[in-house]
Formats: structure tokens, sequence, C-alpha cells
């Protein structure tokens, strides 16, 4: 399966007309604050990480776990909700300026402008999309209720037609301004001296770094915009799904391991976007090459510690409903990904370390080149020899190397 330069994210991935928003309660991280299974789990991965730090297990010494803590610290202080909206940090009741709105340039222009200050800021890649509303989580979750609420546009119902900021109803319906239709999404790299310590604990601390990046990254964006006199929602995982915001942002494809890989960051890379109705021209998805080069690889999920991820062909159905249906990719146990999280006492990231394309799209589309019409087993055996030739994508266990 591939994708032309005309091609929409539906037509790449055959979104069926079937296909509903999703809830976020459903979501596997989301699932760890209510569902008892994935609190046992939770419960499992620290008392996991305690015991390989306390038996000085390679990738598990005090450093490293200090040095992850010390990230994490930035985190819990700044109060921003990773994975939920409406945070202190990421408050929705400031989003909207009090200023007056900004006489703008042309929206090709304005495009330009947020672009040059998001990189400015730091971020790797940066791409704007209008939204997809199919891509808006349909209930967001609350935290100290245990419960689901609807997520609404207020050009949904009547009764929400004069809400002009994003807003939240006594009923606990979340509503966003039918005019916040875009969304600037942004790629931070993750440090690769660290990742490649995967599945330890100096890759956990790359992954959190990448997000502790991100929480500054989308309060500047979002500071900007408001500075102009327009509305922004700063959001990591949570209000919406990121990776197929990304896609329609062009910033990458989905990749077998069902991470986004973008063609030169690769897949060490973390996601958040900033909702807004400042207008702006929008990209569009593009035909990077990934999804046909993930067809052939497959060495994310030959390195799967878990057995997580497909070797076979495409689906549309979920293992259960941690997913969601209707819409072609390779299907991912999502459960069995996380219980192996309880046995590591991280967050894994082999299967984004490994990832060939983290060298860069030049050298995959060779490799892809080379293999083009050869036999499967062949083809496998070519990856494994050219992409291992300078160890690139071996991790290494011994976290004192990193210290030294």
């Amino acid at each position: 399966m591939g994708n032309d330069k005309n091609q929409s994210l539906t037509e790449i991935y055959d979104v069926d007309e079937e296909y509903e928003r999703f809830d976020q309660k459903k979501n596997l991280l989301i699932r760890a604050l209510w569902n008892d299974e994935m609190i046992e789990n939770d419960k499992k991965i620290i008392s996991s990480l305690k015991s390989h730090i306390k038996n000085k297990k390679n990738g598990y010494s005090l450093f490293d776990y200090a040095y992850y803590q010390g990230i994490m610290n930035q985190i819990q202080t700044l109060n921003f909700g990773l994975n939920l909206c409406d945070q202190p940090a990421n408050s929705w009741s400031n989003a909207e300026s009090e200023e007056p709105k900004t006489e703008l340039p042309s929206n090709e222009e304005m495009a330009e402008i947020v672009k040059k200050a998001s990189i400015k800021y730091g971020a790797s890649a940066v791409g704007i999309t209008e939204i997809d509303r199919r891509w808006v989580y349909s209930h967001w979750f609350d935290n100290e209720k245990k419960e689901s609420f609807p997520l609404r546009f207020s050009d949904e119902d009547t009764a929400f037609e004069n809400i002009v900021k994003p807003t939240k109803l006594e009923d606990g319906t979340r509503v966003i301004p039918a005019s916040m239709k875009y969304a600037v999404v942004i790629l931070i790299e993750m440090e690769n001296e660290t990742l490649k310590y995967a599945p330890t604990m100096l890759a956990r601390a790359a992954s959190v770094r990448a997000y502790s990046d991100l929480t500054n990254l989308t309060l500047k964006i979002a500071g900007f915009i408001k500075a102009l006199g327009y509305n922004a929602i700063p959001s990591i995982n949570c209000t919406a799904l990121n990776i197929p915001l990304a896609i329609d942002a062009g910033l990458g494809e989905m990749g077998r391991s069902g991470k986004l890989i973008h063609p030169e960051i690769g897949a060490k890379l973390r996601i958040a976007k900033i909702i807004t109705d400042l207008p702006m021209s929008t990209d569009k998805p593009q035909n990077y090459g990934i999804i046909e080069f993930c067809e052939s690889c497959k060495k994310c999920a030959r390195a799967c510690p878990a057995g997580a991820l497909s070797k076979g062909i495409q689906g549309k159905t979920a293992v259960d409903d941690t997913g969601a249906n209707h819409y072609l990719r390779w299907v991912i146990d999502q459960k069995k990904c996380y219980r192996f999280w309880s046995e590591c006492g991280t967050d894994c990231s082999v299967c984004i370390y490994v990832c060939p394309f983290n060298r860069g799209q030049r050298w995959s589309s060779s490799v892809a080149q080379l293999t083009l019409g050869k036999d499967e087993n062949l083809i496998h055996q070519l990856y494994e020899k050219i992409d291992n030739i300078d160890d690139y994508g071996m991790a290494e266990k011994n976290s004192m190397k990193f210290w030294e």
C-alpha cells in the first residue's frame, strides 16, 4: 500500500465511513487511571523498576534513575497534562487572549511566520493542518471523577452556538469553538545517545526529555498565537489523536510499529499540537515511501521483545478496544506491549530505536531501491546485514558507558 501526492489521509489508510471518533477513556495510558488490569500493570512496572535498580541490573543504575527523575521533576512541577487536558499548565481557561486581533498578512505568510517561530522555539519539524474532526476524541477523561465527558464543537448543537472560547460546561461537556479548526503540529527529536539503551532507564529518559521539551514548546507557540489575539490550546497527548494530525500536516507516515515516521528524523520523535483559530494555509499528506519500506523491512517487529508488532499484512480490526477499527494499518497488540513494560520497568522504546529511517530518508530510500523486486527473504537478509553493518540500531545495555 502506498500513496501518491494527491491522496488524502482517508484514501491512504482506507478509512471506512463507519469509523467513529475515539473515546479517550479507551486509550491504553488513560486506562491505567481507571481500569483494574492496567492499574495492576502499572504497579508491576514500578515494582520491576525498583527491583532492577536494587539488583544493579545493567541499564538501571541509580544515576540512570536520577537522570530520568530530574526530567520528570520539571514536568511534575510545571503541572502540564501530558495525557490530560486542561491541567494548570495547559489550561483551557487562558486559551483566549484579551488583546484585540491583529491585522494579519496572507494565510500563506502567516503559516510561514508560525513555522519560523516554532523552529526558533526548538521544534525539530512543524506542519499545519485543518483539523479533521474524526481525529478529535469523542470524549475527554476526567481523572478526578474517573469518568468520560463529551468533547464537542460549537456548531454541533444550537446550545453551543454562542461559545467563542474553549469552554467546560456544568455537565462536564467541553466545547471547542468551530472557528478553532487549525492545528500546528510539532515534532521533537528524541536524543539518540540515551535512546540507544532501550529498553532501560536511559531510553525512558530520552522519551520524557522529549515530552519535557514539548511542554515548553507548546506553551511558547500558544503564547505567540494568543499575543496575536487568537485562541490557542496547547496539547500533547490529550484532546485529539496526534499521528493522523501529523500525517495530515505532511510530517510523515505511520509505520509497521504504529508510530509516526518522519522521513529525516525517523521514528525517534514525540508529537504535540496547538489547536487554534489563527487563519493559516495548511500542508498536505506526503508520500515518503515509508509504508512501502515497512512492508518489506519488518525490523521493528523482529526486534520487539514483547512480540506485539505484526510481521504480517495490514488489517482494519483492532486486537481489543484499546484501538479503533475501520482503517488500514499494521495492527498492534497494545496490551501485550504494555505487559512487557511491567517486566522491564520502562516504556521500552526498542521499536523506536531500531527503525532504519532514523538514519534519514536518503539511506532508507537507497536500501529500498537496492532491494526493489527482490525475494522477500533476501530483502530481510540484506536489510539486516546493511543496517547493522556499523551496529547502528543495536541496543546498548551497559549504561555506565554513558556516564563515562
